[in-house]
C-alpha cells in the first residue's frame, strides 16, 4: 500500500474521530441551555438544510475529484475545473434559496423562525465554497481534517461564549459560520498556495456539460439517502411498538457506526484508484477484510441481547432479535462501497454504479408498496427488504466488477 494511502487513510479516520467528538461537546450543552421547544426547531431546520447541502454539493465531491485527478494526470492547472464548479453551486444556490423560500411559506415551523433559516441556509452556502474535492484530487486529505478540525474549534468555543438560553437560538448558526468561514478562508488560501488553484471569473463556458455529469453523482448519493429515509417513513405509518421502534432505531444507529469504521478507507481510495488505476489493493483490502466483517456481524447476532441490555436497558430486550437480522447489512453495503466508487467510479463505469443504487431503489418501492397494499409489512418484512434490496445491489455491483476485470488489469 503506497505511504500516500496510508497517510490519507489515517488523516480519515481522525477526521471521523473529531466529528464524533463535536456532536459530544455540544449536544449535552445545547439540549440544557436551549430547552426541548428551541432545540427541537433547531433539529427540524438541520433536517432539512441537509437535504439542500446535499442538493448544492450536487455531487461534486466526488465529479470534482475526477476533474481535478484528470488535470493533473494531463499536468494542467486545474483552475478552471475548480472554477466551474464554484460557478455550478452559485446556479444551484440561487435555485435552493427559490426552494427554501416556498417552504418557509408552507411550512408553520419554518415561517415562524425564518430569521433562523436564513442564517442556517448561509451557513450551508458558505460549506458549499470548500474546495474538498480538490484536497481529495491530490489526494492531500490531511488538509481536509485540518480545515474541519480548525472551523469546529472555533465554532464550539463561541457556542460556548454566546448561547445561555432558548432567546440565543439565532447565534447557534452565525456561531457555526463563523468557524466555517474560517475554514474556507484558510482552504481556499491552501489550495491557491500549494496548488496555485485561483478563482477565474470567466469560467461559465461548458457549465451545462459539467452540471449534466455531475447530476448522475448526485443522484446516486441522493437516492440513497431517500431509501433510508423510505423506510423510516414506512416505518413510521405502521402499528409497531415502542419496544420494537426502539430496537429498530438502535440497530440502525450500530449499522451506521460499523459503516462509518470503513467510509475513510474507501474516500481515501477513489482518489488514489483515479491516479494509479491499481484495482488490486481493493481486491487484497476485500480478502483481508471479510474475516472481521463476518466475526463483527457473528458477534452482533450472538451477543444482540446483551446489546440492547447495555446500550437500552433490560425492558428493551424483547426485540434484541432485531438488531441479529439487521446485521447482515454490514457485509453488503462494505461489499458495495469498497467496488463502488473505488473501483467502479474510479474506472469510467458510473452509470452502472448508478444502476445498482437505482436496482436498489426499485427493489425497496416494489416491496414496501407490495407489503403495505397487502396490508403484512410489518418491522420485520421492512429489514427483510432492505436487506434484500442491498444484497441485490451489491451483487450487481461485484458483477460488474468481474464482468470489467480485464479491462480492469486485474488478475
Amino acid at each position: 500500500m503506497r505511504k500516500t494511502l496510508k497517510k490519507n487513510i489515517r488523516s480519515q479516520y481522525l477526521l471521523q474521530i473529531a466529528k464524533y467528538i463535536v456532536p459530544f461537546v455540544t449536544l449535552p450543552y445545547l439540549t440544557r441551555v436551549l430547552g426541548a421547544d428551541a432545540y427541537s426547531v433547531r433539529v427540524y431546520v438541520l433536517s432539512i438544510m441537509t437535504i439542500l447541502q446535499s442538493v448544492i454539493d450536487f455531487g461534486f465531491t466526488n465529479y470534482g475529484t475526477l476533474l481535478i485527478a484528470k488535470a493533473r494526470l494531463m499536468q494542467e492547472n486545474p483552475s478552471k475545473y475548480f472554477s466551474c464548479i464554484i460557478n455550478s453551486k452559485v446556479i444551484i444556490i440561487v435555485l435552493s434559496s427559490v426552494v427554501l423560500v416556498l417552504l418557509i411559506l408552507l411550512i408553520p415551523t419554518l415561517s415562524e423562525n425564518e430569521l433562523f433559516v436564513f442564517f442556517s441556509f448561509l451557513g450551508i452556502v458558505v460549506n458549499a465554497l470548500l474546495p474538498d474535492f480538490v484536497f481529495q484530487g491530490f489526494e492531500k486529505m490531511s488538509a481536509i481534517t485540518k480545515r474541519y478540525v480548525l472551523a469546529k474549534i472555533i465554532s464550539t468555543l463561541l457556542i460556548f461564549i454566546l448561547v445561555h438560553n432558548p432567546s440565543d437560538l439565532l447565534l447557534i448558526p452565525l456561531c457555526d459560520m463563523a468557524g466555517n468561514l474560517v475554514g474556507v478562508v484558510w482552504a481556499l488560501w491552501h489550495i491557491s498556495k500549494e496548488f496555485e488553484i485561483k478563482y477565474q471569473r470567466k469560467c461559465w463556458k461548458g457549465l451545462i456539460i459539467h452540471l449534466k455529469k455531475s447530476f448522475q453523482y448526485f443522484s446516486i448519493s441522493f437516492c440513497s439517502t431517500m431509501l433510508n429515509s423510505l423506510s423510516i417513513a414506512v416505518v413510521g405509518i405502521l402499528n409497531v411498538s415502542s419496544v420494537g421502534l426502539s430496537v429498530w432505531s438502535l440497530s440502525l444507529t450500530l449499522i451506521n457506526a460499523a459503516q462509518s469504521m470503513y467510509t475513510p478507507i474507501i474516500n481515501s481510495l477513489y482518489p488514489d484508484s483515479l491516479m494509479h488505476k491499481d484495482y488490486s489493493i481493493v481486491r487484497s483490502l476485500s480478502l483481508k477484510a471479510l474475516p472481521f466483517v463476518l466475526l463483527v456481524i457473528t458477534l452482533l447476532i450472538i451477543l444482540s441481547p446483551m446489546v440492547v441490555e447495555i446500550l437500552a436497558g433490560p425492558e428493551y430486550m424483547a426485540g434484541s432479535y432485531l438488531l441479529s437480522a439487521t446485521s447482515p447489512l454490514i457485509l453488503f453495503s462494505f461489499y458495495k462501497a469498497l467496488y463502488g466508487w473505488p473501483v467502479l467510479g474510479a474506472s469510467g463505469h458510473v452509470k452502472e454504479l448508478g444502476f445498482a443504487t437505482y436496482l436498489a431503489a426499485f427493489i425497496t418501492v416494489i416491496l414496501l408498496v407490495f407489503g403495505v397494499l397487502l396490508q403484512f409489512c410489518n418491522l420485520e418484512y421492512v429489514i427483510a427488504v432492505r436487506i434484500i434490496s442491498e444484497a441485490s445491489s451489491c451483487i450487481f455491483v461485484l458483477g460488474c466488477y468481474f464482468y470489467f476485470r480485464r479491462s480492469l488489469n486485474i488478475d
